[in-house]
Parts: structure tokens; sequence; C-alpha cells
């Protein structure tokens, strides 16, 4: 192999896939980066077998070829020439890979090729295709919600549905859910895919630009290509809860409350109950008026904001860290709580006269206080 490429555009790549190298690597093949150059084409992969990166780059192709570089050495090592206008990779022998550039001249060793898994890279079966604004939206709309410190994996992924002509995800930790749709531009067929949360956060990183497109591929994996990105990752093969069934609301108390008065309420509430373990904020509804308040052994807070209430009144409580990022994910200026009782899950979402571009759903269960 002997090719010659832009540096700036050989940095990018090389950081790209890097990120699908896992810090808990059992095998060094896995450790390294898959350079493939044929026609004008040169192709970076990398992967810890869950989930696969693979980026292409334009360059000049004096002879082709496929090598696997140790990918920490070689990512450092081209990040340190990427405001070059020209690097050269040639490979030296069997065993080594020499890096030009202007006057630096380096040799590293290169790994067996042969022993590199195989990636698919197509599918023809595509399953559906949107803007990467939408896809990145949707996915950070729920992914708030995934559970970081659980052995299960489900509550540690997205579930992500096509459902003819809409397309939706969904996270829970088994305290929080949320829920986003979004309408597609033509129907498909109904697809389920629970993801891992790592693999979304990956694919949210390399979704940039508003008016191109991404297309998701699905066979035993699912496949987001992002033009001249692509991501690949495993399933996991679970069911996932049933939770169209749970956002039903049989509430007995709506309450309509302006988001930002809401939010600044709970912003003054964390600070006051940080020291709290439980960061719980109080919540009382009576009448056209919810009253706020924290607790901690530094101090409170009561405070109170103006609504417009259809039902009961209702005294209930909440973690406020999961209240403010659920109502944040919220669009619109007037959101809807919709409570039943003290101990029954809150479930919150945009004002139905407000037309919103997303269908965003919070579900929060309350905390029980003496």
């Amino acid at each position: 192999m002997n090719i010659i490429c832009s540096g700036a555009e050989l940095n990018d790549a090389v950081q790209t896939v890097i990120r699908a190298i896992s810090g808990k690597v059992v095998s060094p093949i896995l450790e390294g980066i898959k350079i493939e150059a044929f026609s004008d084409k040169i192709t970076l992969t990398a992967t810890d077998k869950e989930l696969s990166i693979i980026k292409t780059i334009k360059g000049d192709i004096i002879t082709g070829g496929t090598i696997v570089v140790p990918g920490r050495m070689f990512s450092e090592y081209i990040k340190s020439l990427y405001t070059e206008d020209k690097i050269e990779l040639n490979r030296s022998g069997d065993r080594e890979l020499e890096i030009k550039s202007g006057t630096s001249d380096a040799k590293i060793k290169i790994l067996n090729a042969d022993e590199y898994p195989y990636i698919m890279e197509e599918n023809e079966n595509l399953c559906a295709y949107l803007y990467q604004k939408d896809l990145k939206t949707l996915i950070t709309k729920t992914i708030f919600c995934c559970a970081t410190n659980d052995n299960r994996p489900m509550l540690k992924a997205v579930f992500l549905e096509i459902n003819r002509n809409k397309i939706s995800t969904v996270a829970t930790d088994g305290y929080q859910l949320a829920f986003c749709e979004k309408e597609l531009e033509k129907e498909y067929d109904s697809r389920k895919f629970l993801i891992p949360a790592r693999s979304l956060n990956e694919i949210i990183k390399s979704l940039n630009e508003e008016e191109k497109l991404v297309n998701i591929y699905m066979g035993k994996k699912v496949m987001f290509d992002i033009g001249h990105t692509k991501i690949i990752t495993n399933l996991i093969n679970s069911d996932y809860i049933n939770y169209r069934e749970m956002l039903k609301s049989e509430s007995t108390t709506k309450v309509y409350i302006e988001k930002e008065k809401l939010l600044n309420a709970l912003e003054r509430a964390s600070i006051i109950s940080r020291d709290n373990r439980e960061n719980i904020v109080k919540i009382d509804i009576k009448e056209n008026n919810m009253k706020v308040t924290a607790k901690s052994e530094m101090g409170d807070l009561k405070e109170n904001i103006k609504i417009k209430i259809d039902g009961k009144d209702i005294e209930i409580s909440f973690n406020c860290k999961f209240l403010q990022d659920g109502i944040k994910n919220i669009d619109g200026q007037i959101i809807e709580m919709n409570l039943k009782t003290p101990s029954s899950s809150c479930i919150i979402k945009p004002d139905e006269k407000e037309n919103n571009k997303y269908n965003m759903i919070f579900l929060l269960l309350p905390v029980f206080t003496r």
C-alpha cells in the first residue's frame, strides 16, 4: 500500500472511527484501525465487535491494499500532523508502515490484517431515512432516561420503532421514561430496534448536517449510513416494556404551566436541595397556584407559580433533577402535567394547543416523603 491524502481529512477520519475502540479490549487486533485503499477511496474502520465505525475519504492511491495499524498510537501521531497538506502512508515490508509528512518521517509496526473481524457494511434492507437533525433530536430527547449503573441491558438502551409513517424512540431507567415521535415523509414496514445507549451516543456525535439524510439499514445488526460515515451496532435481543400502556393518561388533575417559570423555580430548588441525598422537590397544587418547596440542612425554599388547573388539588414530590431533565426536553411554552395520586406516575407533555414537530412525553415516578 502506498497512498497520499490530506492531513486534516485523515485526522478527522481517524478521530471518528477510534471512538469504536472500547477501553476494555480483550484482543490486540481490536485495538487496531483497519485502512483499506482501492480506486480513489481510503476507508478506515474500527470495531469492538459491538460497535463499528467506518469512514471513507478520498486520496491518491499509488498502490492499493489493506493494513491494520495500532489505533491509539496512530491516532495520536496523525493528530499531531493534522495541519499538513499531505500525508503519505507507505507500507514498508510485511510489518511496518512508513508515515511521511513535511520534514517528518516515522515508521510504526502494523498488525496482521487477516485477523481483523469481518464487518457487515452493506445491507439491502433499507428500513427508513430521515434528516440528520430529526434523528439527533429523537435520540437526544430520550437517551437521558437510560440507566447508567444497572446490569439490565434493556435499561441501558433506547427502543427505536418504525411504525409505517412514524418513527419513535423510548428510554427508561425504571424511575423515569421519555418517549419522542415524529412523522416520516413516507411509509415503511414496521421495525423495532433495541440499541445500546453507548452506540447511540456515538451516532449523535456524527449527526451534524441538518438538511442531509441518514439511511437506516437492518440485518442482524443495524447500520446508520451518514454519508461518508457508517455506524454499525449490535442489537439487544430482548422484548421491551409495554410503554404505550404506561403513557395512557388517567389523570384526575391536569395542570397547565409556563415551562420556563417552572424550570426557573426547579433550578433554584435544586440549589437548595443539593445536599439532600434524594434531591427532593415538593409540589403542592391548590386552586390556581403551584407551590414549589425544597429543604436541606443548608436552607429551604418556597416559591409560588400561577397555573391553570383542571381537577383536584394534589401534593406530590419528585427527584428535582429528573423533573428538570424531562421538562427541558419538552418543546413549547406551555406544558401539561397529568397527575392522579401522590403515589402515581406523573405524565408531562406539551400543551395540545401547541403545534410541535416532535411528540414528546415524559413520565416520572414520585418520591415518597413523610
